[in-house]
């Protein structure tokens, strides 16, 4: 909503492994590694209109919310993406359907 062209966010394994979804999925241009402690991302627009529209966090450390496979729904038609933590990683929910496997939701992304 900013219009910010990089954001600086601290950096652990699951933040990185978000990160990657993002990329592969195509929501931020690239990141790297800021300090020691923080990773720097380039967001990604196409025509001033950010990639990002929507991210809401499913997760919480007060209430975890876990999903099977059967029970996993698709997020805006399949158009969304949703993040899972899972036994593979954190993997995305087009992966955990290809690998057959359920986890913790972490957020949802269109």
């Amino acid at each position: 909503m900013a219009s910010l062209i990089t954001v600086v966010v601290v950096k652990n394994k699951t933040v990185i492994g978000i990160l990657e979804c993002f990329l592969k999925e195509g929501y931020i241009q690239s990141y790297e590694s800021f300090g020691k402690y923080s990773v720097l991302v380039t967001l990604k627009y196409s025509t001033g209109i950010p990639a990002i529209e929507l991210i809401k966090v499913i997760s919480k450390p007060s209430k975890r919310v876990y999903s099977s496979i059967s029970e996993l729904r698709s997020f805006r038609n399949g158009l969304g993406t949703i993040i899972l933590s899972t036994s593979f990683g954190i993997i995305t929910d087009h992966e955990a359907r290809l690998n057959n496997v359920g986890g913790e939701l972490l957020c949802k992304v269109f």
